[in-house]
């Protein structure tokens, strides 16, 4: 794991600017609160000395004439400080691009601070703002596509991580993830108090606690092995309602928030390890359960009654980008395949008395979030699957003891998540990796000759060999029962050499006839018996050199073609030492990607006894309740029919100085 820098304690009288602040200004700022104390709800958002920016990122730098606006910074006043809602880019973001109308969407617990924002944008951007009042309950919610019905040219979507990216929206978008500063010395405190040295933690929050997250891995290393997991295309650390990582020979698993509805999420998905959840607003810090055979037993039950179904409702969620099209196409082409039938209908909220209305319907899909199914399908009529729950019953998958929780995730299981297959490995470091691959592909162990009357050897070979994923996982220690990671290498790999070696083979025979010509000529420029053979062999040479260099030239570059889209794919390292060209990172790449999948790097010890501490716990309330899948004490995700359980208020249970445990 990469080496955190220190922590470094800023006052917060004034919002820190952590994120378009320079070198100069962070290091006068941080001077300045040193010698005063520092207050210790920004030991999240705390200054660090950082190195200079380089030249190319100075456009992507807010502008001084914003960031020192006096009166910009005046009304940011109003704004609770320990809330980064990012006001100088949003300013700058909207004034680059012109913008005459802009939208804002949020999520309920920060709607209150949305006339504030709007009152300041309308101020200092010159451009009309619009409050968008739909429900949003997380990033899959971004709704680009009814913010350009209303006639807005730029969308600020607060809150939330940037699950759909900016480049595939319908109008320019900014996502302001909105961090929040918390008390980290308490937090640390905590973590210390309860748990014994050497133990192995993971931590976890929403986005909005991801620089509080960073913020605690290094004090508490000092006596932990602490993890933060990343699940791509999500942030380190991040966890989402329907998206979590897959931990192994990790401990305990503590998360920052306020609500269960994330954390259930990586709880779900690995129910073996225990849960801890700190609440910075509270400043508590509970053991969370979850009933993992009820809802196994319940989402089975759905499922087995689907497979006798006839007749398959598809609900295509358009509640802003939750609605994944090639999700529904799968299971428009699963069911047919079953030889059944199906029928497609959009709703932008999922609810029984809506789904009741189509009698003829034997069981629904529903393509918006997972957890709806999870946490409120037993209050259905009819079976509600996911889709990952529709690919069992119709023969498409297989049930997977552990139930995954992968839904954005770029390594899912199956064509049933919108990410799946887009998983591309880290870029390796030449000083990681052990294998090179001298000329190209040609001197590995990963190719060998299709004859099973000759065995592999690791001896030059020519271009037309084949995968061979023995040699593969011996080559670099690759998992290679992970079929998907090595056939994205594989078809990589095989991609590249059709473009390098096609073009090779058409440009080649007329290099070599070039050449040929080229010594015919300076042979007919000997015989100098008359005037026209020496001019015809000077002419034929002078064509016959360029020609051929002009051959040679394109052959080397389509070569290299083919070498830069193998890089660019596979994420390698490439080099030129003399005429050998090293391809680095291929044997490598996969072993490192599966490694930081599984968290192997810096866990080698197998599990150990659970927590036996003394926490508040969070126990079932009613026959049907085994989610409590709510986001706050006040706020619900889904939907209004779900009737809330009693708000469990934790007491404090250990008093040491200004510290409550």
């Amino acid at each position: 794991m990469e080496k955190e820098e220190p922590i470094i304690q800023s006052e917060q009288a004034k919002k820190p600017r952590k994120r378009f602040v320079g070198r100069a200004k962070k290091e006068a700022a941080a001077a300045v609160n040193n010698e005063a104390g520092g207050a210790i709800e920004d030991g999240a958002v705390g200054f660090a000395k950082a190195p200079r920016a380089r030249s190319s990122r100075v456009a992507n730098q807010v502008p001084d004439e914003i960031l020192n606006d006096p009166l910009l910074n005046k009304s940011l006043e109003t704004i609770p400080s320990n809330y980064n809602f990012e006001i100088h880019k949003t300013v700058w973001r909207v004034r680059k691009s012109k913008a005459k109308r802009v939208a804002l969407q949020m999520p309920e617990g920060l709607m209150m601070f949305a006339c504030l924002i709007t009152d300041i944008l309308e101020v200092f951007c010159d451009a009309e703002t619009l409050i968008m009042g739909d429900v949003t309950y997380g990033a899959c919610c971004v709704d680009d596509y009814t913010a350009r019905a209303l006639g807005c040219d730029f969308l600020v979507h607060y809150g939330h991580s940037c699950l759909v990216p900016v480049d595939i929206t319908t109008i320019e978008t900014l996502y302001v993830f909105v961090d929040i500063g918390i008390d980290t010395q308490h937090f640390i405190a905590t973590v210390k108090k309860n748990f014994e040295k050497g133990k192995r933690l993971v931590l976890v929050g929403t986005i909005q606690f991801a620089a509080a997250l960073q913020a605690s891995k290094a004090p508490l290393e000092e006596d932990y092995t602490v993890f933060i997991p990343q699940s791509k295309p999500l942030s380190p650390g991040e966890i989402l309602g329907c998206t979590s990582p897959k931990l192994t020979d990790m401990d305990y698993i503590v998360c920052i928030g306020d609500g269960r509805f994330h954390l259930e999420s990586i709880m779900i998905h690995n129910p073996d390890l225990p849960a801890f959840q700190y609440n910075p607003y509270g400043k508590t810090f509970t053991r969370e359960r979850y009933d993992h055979n009820e809802m196994h037993s319940l989402r089975k039950h759905a499922i087995s009654v689907a497979k006798e179904a006839k007749k398959y409702g598809l609900v295509l969620g358009t509640l802003g980008r939750q609605g994944k099209p090639q999700i529904l196409e799968y299971l428009e082409q699963a069911i047919k395949d079953q030889g059944k039938e199906s029928i497609n209908v959009l709703l932008s909220e999922i609810f029984p008395g809506k789904l009741e209305q189509f009698d003829d319907v034997d069981a629904w899909v529903q393509i918006a979030c997972p957890r709806l199914s999870i946490d409120w399908g037993y209050a259905f009529s009819k079976p509600l699957l996911t889709p990952y729950e529709a690919s069992i019953a119709l023969g498409k998958a297989e049930w997977q003891d552990v139930y995954p929780m992968d839904f954005y995730a770029n390594d899912s299981l199956g064509p049933w998540t919108p990410n799946h297959g887009r998983g591309v490995p880290p870029r390796i470091n030449q000083a990681v990796n052990g294998i090179s691959i001298r000329y190209g592909v040609y001197n590995s162990c990963l190719y060998y000759k299709e004859d099973t009357t000759s065995p592999h050897s690791c001896s030059a070979k020519w271009p037309g060999y084949s995968f061979d994923t023995t040699q593969f996982a011996d080559a670099c220690g690759a998992d290679i029962t992970n079929t998907t990671m090595v056939q994205i290498y594989a078809d990589v790999v095989k991609d590249a050499q059709l473009i390098t070696f096609k073009g090779i083979v058409l440009i080649m025979p007329a290099v070599i006839l070039a050449f040929f010509a080229l010594i015919c000529s300076l042979l007919i420029r000997k015989s100098r018996d008359n005037n026209i053979i020496p001019f015809i062999g000077a002419f034929s040479s002078l064509f016959a050199f360029f020609t051929g260099a002009a051959g040679l030239a394109l052959a080397i570059a389509t070569f290299w073609k083919g070498l830069a889209t193998l890089e660019e794919k596979v994420e390698g390292l490439s080099y030129q030492w003399g005429p050998a060209i090293y391809l680095v990172g291929i044997g490598s790449g996969p072993e490192r990607y599966r490694r930081e999948t599984l968290h192997l790097y810096d866990n080698d010890k197998p599990m150990t006894t659970n927590a036996t501490t003394p926490f508040d716990e969070h126990s079932k309330q009613n026959e049907y309740d085994y989610t409590h899948a709510y986001s706050s004490p006040t706020t619900r995700h889904y939907p209004s029919y779900h009737q809330p359980i009693q708000t469990y208020q934790p007491q404090t249970t250990y008093q040491q100085g200004n510290y409550y445990y």
